[in-house]
């Protein structure tokens, strides 16, 4: 054979050889990579490197609105069924090649329990249908390549209530349980978990006390709040909400609500995170006093009524307590509930500040002028005034002089004359008296009134020095009581009562007597006298000896003569 054509029909022979082994890998039952050379009306012609192209219908590679996904000349996989039909003709599947390749995603997914995506596409019992087709597949949507069931439990977390509502949506799972072309479960729920983990672990290792997080209300109990921090949950006290008095963590917070919240406390191995929400505003008691100065007369809201006072809501954080004794001028009020309820709005004005311990006090009823200051102007000291007897106690009796202003006649302002036990002794409550102002006290609310003093002190006109006569009434073991005039008594001690000293008031004095004494001593207000009979005696035998003087020595005094008598003793000596 010549030499050249030896060469030639080598080299046909090894192309031959090399072609036959192409299409030897070109196996039945595998994925072959093919070339889109035609489109006709209803299918695509595909070349997979066989003798003859294969054909796959139109409508696997059109979108429901009839568009194309592919062109000719672009490469597709499609599964080789069979290399030769009756006609020659290779049996290729798009739909087959894709489920291969989507089992074969499941399979590596479940071993390497790598997330997967999947679509929730219906209910049924006990939870939820997934149609795994991947998002990339050349299918419409990939439907029915590979169904998984996500049991009620493993539908979110926390679990999601509602089945329904979450149709439709594409979310990340786990397969937990793989048996190739039989059944798949999948979880989305452990996806959750370990992105919460995974952003738990994250925010406790950057977490600091002072940082503000944003965060959504979780849960809502009787103490608090716990907000999901993303992989974490906080505690927001309900006294860390807001400024002001709040009585349910509901009416501040919502479940689902986002807000800002400041770290107050940390533990790291307890994972334990304290909130705030008040700490992100300004202390409300910051310039309180420019805000709030004293004699201001600010709005607010009752809040809480206690039996010693009621208090008022200024602004978020600031209260004022309204003493019982506050609430107003003329009433004695005995509870707070007598004037105001919770949620009253009243004016009212501030008294005091106490920064320190922030303590607000104020007052109600200085609002309306003060009636005791406008009674100290229209009943000046020395006014006479008729009113009536409200009621008597053992101390004095209260009469009304007008609506809501009382004065009060103590027992000691009834009588100059008579010592009184009880101002029921004389006094009847509703009894119309005329009294005479004698002190206003605006502070204390107080109006001291007379009756005695209507007409003048009978004690004054008695002067130490002068001389009385009256009758004995009462005898003690220390001295004899003397009635001067009706009403007006005396006291004549056992030591003035004679001369000499005497061991009974019985050998001088008997009731009935009447004597001459002379005033030692007056206490007008306290309606005493002090007698006696010792210094009248004294008095009346001066009298006498200066009388026989002036009859013997005319125009000499007594002192003059005891004055000589003592000059005339020193000369003899």
């Amino acid at each position: 054979m010549d030499t050249r054509k030896e060469k030639n029909y080598r080299k046909s022979t090894s192309k031959m050889e090399e072609l036959l082994g192409d299409l030897d890998k070109i196996k039945e039952g595998k994925i072959v990579t093919g070339k889109v050379v035609q489109i006709k009306d209803d299918s695509l012609l595909i070349d997979v490197g066989l003798k003859t192209e294969g054909v796959i219908n139109k409508e696997d590679v059109a979108t429901s609105s009839g568009k194309l996904k592919v062109k000719v000349g672009d490469k597709i996989e499609v599964f080789l069924e069979k290399r030769e039909d009756a006609l020659g003709r290779p049996i290729i599947s798009l739909k087959k090649a894709e489920m291969v390749r989507t089992w074969d995603r499941i399979s590596d997914a479940y071993t390497t329990q790598r997330e997967i995506l999947g679509k929730i596409v219906k209910k049924i019992k006990g939870g939820m249908m997934v149609d795994l087709g991947g998002p990339d597949s050349i299918l419409e949507e990939g439907k029915g390549l590979a169904e998984a069931f996500m049991p009620a439990s493993q539908v979110g977390y926390p679990p999601v209530k509602d089945l329904d509502s979450v149709i439709g949506q594409v979310v990340p799972l786990r397969v937990i349980e793989f048996k190739p072309q039989r059944n798949i479960v999948v979880s989305w729920r452990l996806v959750i978990e370990d992105e919460v983990k995974r952003k738990r672990e994250e925010l406790l290792n950057r977490i600091a006390i002072g940082d503000v997080l944003k965060g959504s209300v979780k849960n809502i109990t009787r103490f608090g709040a716990f907000i999901d921090l993303g992989g974490i949950d906080g505690l927001l006290h309900i006294g860390d909400i807001t400024w002001g008095r709040l009585q349910k963590v509901g009416d501040a917070l919502k479940v689902g609500e986002q807000l800002d919240v400041k770290v107050l406390a940390f533990n790291r191995e307890k994972e334990q995170i304290s909130l705030g929400l008040k700490q992100l505003e300004p202390h409300p008691w910051e310039n309180i006093r420019e805000k709030y100065p004293v004699d201001s007369t600010p709005t607010g809201r009752v809040t809480t009524i206690l039996p010693y006072g009621a208090f008022v809501e200024l602004e978020p954080g600031i209260e004022g307590l309204i003493h019982v004794s506050e609430m107003s001028w003329t009433e004695r009020i005995r509870h707070p509930r007598e004037v105001l309820k919770v949620g009253d709005v009243v004016k009212v004005r501030v008294l005091n500040i106490d920064e320190k311990n922030k303590k607000l006090s104020i007052g109600l009823k200085q609002i309306e002028p003060n009636p005791w200051a406008q009674a100290k102007e229209k009943y000046p000291p020395g006014t006479r005034l008729t009113g009536t007897i409200t009621h008597i106690t053992p101390f004095g009796a209260f009469v009304k002089l007008e609506e809501g202003i009382e004065g009060m006649i103590h027992v000691s302002d009834i009588s100059w004359t008579k010592r009184l036990k009880h101002p029921g002794q004389v006094l009847k409550v509703g009894n119309q008296v005329e009294a005479v102002v004698l002190d206003i006290n605006v502070e204390a609310e107080k109006i001291s009134l007379g009756l005695k003093q209507k007409s003048k002190n009978p004690y004054e006109k008695y002067f130490v020095g002068s001389n009385v006569r009256g009758k004995v009434v009462h005898l003690t073991n220390f001295g004899a009581f003397v009635e001067l005039e009706p009403g007006i008594k005396g006291l004549i001690h056992i030591s003035q009562a004679a001369k000499g000293k005497i061991k009974d008031i019985k050998e001088v004095l008997k009731v009935g007597d009447r004597v001459w004494a002379r005033i030692i001593r007056v206490d007008p207000q306290q309606m005493i006298i002090d007698l006696s009979v010792k210094e009248y005696i004294k008095a009346q035998e001066k009298a006498e000896m200066e009388k026989y003087i002036e009859q013997e020595i005319p125009g000499a005094t007594l002192g003059e003569i005891i004055s000589e008598k003592l000059d005339n003793s020193e000369n003899e000596e």
